[in-house]
């Protein structure tokens, strides 16, 4: 890959210096011959850091470099940085990514490579993400709300596909007192996770 991002910037490099110094400072014009020498600075930095296994201080290199000039194979390097960061849902969304751009019917082996492997990284991930049921009893469903992480699901009868790591539910209904659990999923894994709600009986409300 240094090979060819050498070649794609090549005439950016003999102003490489100057935009080094400046690689940090206000974000330049789209398109621009400094955008285009900002993006392969940080690439390349990125890139030193993906070889040291510095997943996330690589990935916010490539994004950086991303958002001033688009290259299927930075997104591809990005993708592999979330895997490695455990963060797999948001590692899959970047691999699709990589999936759906066009390509030209000239385009370089390279590239073609590239979403070959992507293909095969894809389903690697998918496979290793996590999948939650979750099972509510004793509960008004129709009245209740269902949160992970903060985040409201609809289809919560459905298999939740998680990143690896803690997560917490909360359910919430009208008249009662929210639920929580907070559970843990590994990578590769299934799980059902039950929420239950007590049914206090007549003699345990005439006591309160």
């Amino acid at each position: 890959m240094r090979r060819i991002l050498l070649q794609l910037f090549a005439v950016a490099v003999l102003s490489l210096p100057a935009a080094a110094a400046s690689a940090e400072g206000a974000a330049p014009p789209p398109n621009s011959r400094q955008a285009q020498v900002q993006a392969y600075v940080h690439t390349e930095e990125g890139l030193r850091l993906y070889k040291a296994q510095q997943w996330q201080e690589a990935f916010d290199k490539l994004r950086r470099a991303e958002e001033l000039r688009h290259s299927p194979t930075r997104v591809l390097y990005m993708a592999r940085c979330q895997y490695k960061l455990g963060k797999l849902l948001e590692s899959r969304a970047l691999y699709e990514r990589v999936l759906r751009e066009k390509l030209p019917k000239n385009a370089a082996p390279n590239l073609l490579d590239e979403r070959e492997e992507a293909k095969k990284e894809l389903e690697i991930v998918r496979i290793r993400t996590p999948r939650v049921r979750l099972v509510l009893s004793g509960i008004a469903v129709s009245e209740s709300k269902v949160f992970v992480d903060g985040v409201r699901i609809l289809a919560w009868d459905k298999d939740l596909e998680l990143n690896p790591g803690q997560h917490t539910i909360e359910v919430t209904t009208a008249g009662a007192e929210p639920l929580f659990r907070t559970f843990t999923v590994s990578e590769g894994r299934s799980k059902t996770v039950t929420l239950v709600r007590k049914v206090r009986t007549a003699q345990a409300r005439s006591r309160t």
